[in-house]
């Protein structure tokens, strides 16, 4: 038995270094193309990665069922439902991220977390400084935009908005991977360069979402220090529905829409125009079980049109069924980072909501890896701080 053991975890650690690499081979695919750095990403490249991490999610699905390493029997039923859901939702609307995701989804069981983190960060961050140089030398071009507050800069980021919510998830990943080590310091840090990220792209939600991740990252800090722990309250995992709430809250709020109301007029003034153009995709597409084709070039349509609410997004664009699937998705996460007890990760959950409402990047792979923790490996945060994984 010491020897079969011995023998799976030597597996075990060598898949989740061949996870490792395919997950840093596809971010990076993505992420690059976030930017307008010119590079050539071999398609070729791209699509062998892809395969291989089919191959690779396929042999993982079927140590775990061999070596039982799953906590329920239907966590590997789960594991299929969500490959075959993506799978029909890619092929309908054509988008192959939607399955790459489920992929990386799928493909992270028994990978330490925090290496995932850790891989995200260096690619984000690396890549991040090397088009912010770019653009700021005239290497590539700084895409900008004319706007009431000024001139907004996109820093080699393909828009002024997403330039904000690459800082703002690279911050939120930091803080999740850091959990009880970080400091007052890096969470000032944090503040400052939001505000400073504002200062050039006057991207408002993504400064009012980094705002609130300084301020619950302070309040979880001090509690830390008063030896109060909020994860150990098992109660904290009704935050589970939170998601719920919000997908629930969001299309009803667009199916009701008024242009007519002045409440409503004024609510999709601050939202900059994310309630009427919502109301305009309910209506033209409405919600299908596995999604539909939605049409957002604007060279095409002649007039402006792009869902940025991820929640309406992924209800009208994905389907009702892949939008249940990510809604429980984040309820296991929730009750995950509440039973490993790791606050930090609970306020980046929070503020990954918030951020949603106002911006589409939800399961983007460039933005958002934070629901890879579902099935990685994930210990309890002791005492001391020094949890693992």
């Amino acid at each position: 038995m010491k020897v079969n053991e011995l023998v799976a975890n030597q597996i075990r650690k060598y898949m989740s270094y061949i996870y490792l690499i395919l997950f840093a081979g596809i971010t990076i695919r993505y992420y690059l193309y976030s930017t307008v750095l010119e590079y050539k990403y071999p398609y070729a490249l791209y699509l062998g990665l892809r395969y291989a991490l089919m191959a690779y999610v396929l042999v993982s699905i079927a140590l775990v069922v061999w070596q039982k390493q799953y906590s329920t029997v239907l966590e590997p039923v789960f594991m299929v439902l969500i490959l075959v859901s993506a799978g029909i939702v890619t092929y309908v609307v054509k988008d192959n991220a939607v399955f790459d995701f489920a992929l990386l989804l799928v493909g992270a069981k028994n990978v330490p977390w925090k290496r995932i983190a850790y891989v995200y960060l260096c690619a984000a961050v690396v890549i991040q400084g090397i088009a912010y140089y770019a653009a700021t030398t005239g290497i590539i071009a700084d895409i900008t935009l004319q706007a009431d507050e000024g001139i907004r800069h996109s820093l080699g980021i393909n828009y002024p908005t997403d330039m904000a919510a690459h800082m703002l998830f690279i911050m939120l990943v930091y803080a999740a991977m850091r959990e009880k080590k970080l400091t007052f310091v890096e969470i000032t840090l944090m503040g400052v360069v939001s505000y400073w990220v504002y200062t050039k792209t006057f991207a408002r939600n993504d400064f009012i979402c980094a705002m609130v991740m300084c301020v619950l990252l302070v309040i979880v800090k001090v509690l830390w220090l008063c030896n109060i722990q909020l994860s150990k309250y098992k109660g904290l995992k009704i935050g589970g529905i939170l998601m719920l709430l919000f997908v629930v809250g969001c299309i009803t709020a667009v199916t009701f829409y008024d242009p007519a109301n002045a409440m409503y007029q004024k609510m999709d003034t601050v939202f900059s125009q994310r309630f009427s153009l919502g109301y305009q995709g309910l209506a033209q597409y409405g919600i299908t079980a596995f999604g539909s084709f939605v049409e957002e070039n604007q060279a095409t349509l002649g007039y402006y049109f792009f869902l940025d609410n991820s929640f309406i997004r992924i209800a009208i664009k994905y389907g009702w069924v892949f939008l249940s699937v990510i809604t429980y998705i984040y309820y296991l996460c929730f009750n995950k980072a509440v039973d490993c007890k790791k606050d930090d990760m609970i306020v980046a959950l929070i503020v990954m909501l918030l951020f949603g409402i106002s911006e589409h990047h939800l399961i983007d792979i460039a933005f958002c890896p934070l629901w890879f923790m579902l099935f990685s490996s994930m210990k309890k945060e002791r005492r001391t701080g020094r949890g693992q994984n």
